[in-house]
């Protein structure tokens, strides 16, 4: 029992100390986790299997311990293989060597079935006395120098990487190495004592260091770059918004502009063919003599007007977005409040108008239409009917003006 204790615990360090590797949390994210996590998942069923064999043991049920014996071979060669494909993947083993390194594993593999094959007919890795006693036979040990010569191999391997590589990189490659030298010395004392759980040992110390300096490394590497990610993708948003809120908007006159009114534009004539409840109205603007005031008082004065006029028609239609489509034309696309106030709005605009046209002030003409659901197809339709009426509108103004 003292025999699987050690096993024991290493299960139960594995398991806490990978438990997000273990439920898949991440993993996707970080490529060598997956490779990480076959070799972690071939680790903690070797400790389940070293387990039971001192349980049984230790109760001399000689028959189970032969099989869990053999498990405990087959799932100690697939941790080497395991262990070999996440190392040299994890070091760009894509050259030659790095191959042939993986396919050496996987031989071995093999190479461990068929022995055990053959060791059920005659014992060459090891037997059971006719007492229960456990005895090692040559392959074992055969096995178990193959076993040290892969893990030098991964750490020769990891030295090599290590020197083209610098940063975490380099001390990620340095543990790999030093994971290799651990197994080393726990299969070399394994190999003198054969009841004693060295090789659970290593690989619980083993693990305990790659999952420190490689594993959480890559972790953290990874949060840093996904931050920084983040932040460029914040900046090019803002960057992104700064630049649509210039396009957006009239610089004269600080209202939306013709860009804003053809995205506008486009947004409504989608809605006018999904939205059967959809409710609009749109006012149209335009700025009386403006080129006799660009002739007579100058352009700059043209543009005082200009920004007058667009700060009038917001004082009226206060709920409604204002747009700047022309040098002297302006449109107001009304829904909600100002769409049901839309007549008495125009009443105090038109009054406004009137008053200004009476004592020389800026004079804007205003024409509205409704959106007719089921007779008007397009915005542009709406807004024809709209300009119609604010050349009415301005033709009265006009010879009101006549007139006086």
């Amino acid at each position: 029992m003292t025999y699987s204790v050690i096993g024991l615990l290493a299960i139960f360090v594995h398991v806490i100390v990978n438990f997000d590797i273990i439920r898949g949390k991440d993993r996707v994210k970080i490529p060598s986790e997956r490779d990480y996590f076959l070799f972690l998942i071939s680790v903690i069923s070797y400790h389940v299997t070293d387990v039971l064999w001192g349980i049984l043991y230790e109760h001399k049920l000689t028959s189970l311990v032969y099989a869990d014996t053999v498990v405990y071979f087959l799932l100690m060669s697939f941790s080497v293989m395991t262990w070999m494909r996440y190392a040299l993947r994890y070091m760009g083993g894509k050259d030659f060597f790095g191959k042939i390194f993986y396919r050496v594993g996987q031989g071995f593999f093999l190479f461990q079935i068929v022995t055990l094959i053959v060791n059920f007919f005659k014992p060459i890795i090891f037997h059971f006395d006719e007492n229960g006693v456990y005895y090692a036979d040559v392959v074992r040990y055969a096995t178990f120098l193959v076993q040290m010569l892969m893990y030098l191999i991964t750490s020769f391997y990891s030295l090599f990487s290590m020197i083209k590589s610098s940063g975490t990189v380099k001390r990620r490659h340095l543990t790999i190495g030093a994971f290799g030298i651990t197994m080393i010395l726990a299969i070399t004392a394994q190999l003198f004592f054969p009841l004693y759980p060295f090789y659970s040992i290593g690989y619980l110390l083993g693990c305990c260091l790659i999952h420190t300096f490689v594993m959480e490394d890559e972790k953290e590497e990874y949060a840093r770059e996904l931050s920084e990610a983040f932040e460029r993708e914040k900046k090019q948003h803002q960057e992104l918004s700064k630049a649509k809120h210039l396009v957006f908007t009239d610089p004269l006159t600080g209202l939306r502009s013709k860009h804003a009114y053809v995205d506008a534009e486009e947004r409504l004539d989608y809605r006018m063919s999904t939205d059967p409840n959809l409710k609009f109205a749109i006012a149209v603007f335009d700025l009386n003599d403006l080129k006799s005031t660009n002739d007579t008082q100058g352009h700059e004065m043209g543009d005082e007007h200009i920004v007058a006029a667009g700060r009038l028609i917001c004082d009226t239609f206060k709920n409604s977005p204002v747009y700047r489509i022309g040098g002297d034309e302006f449109v107001a696309i009304l829904e909600g409040k100002d769409y049901e106030q839309r007549a008495v709005l125009m009443e105090e605009f038109n009054a406004r108008a009137e008053k200004n046209a009476a004592c020389g002030k800026v004079v804007v003409s205003s024409g509205i239409s409704e959106y007719k659901a089921g007779e008007d197809k397009t915005f542009k339709k709406v807004f024809s009917r709209a300009d119609k009426n604010m050349y009415l509108r301005k033709r009265i103004l006009k010879e009101c003006k006549v007139e006086k």
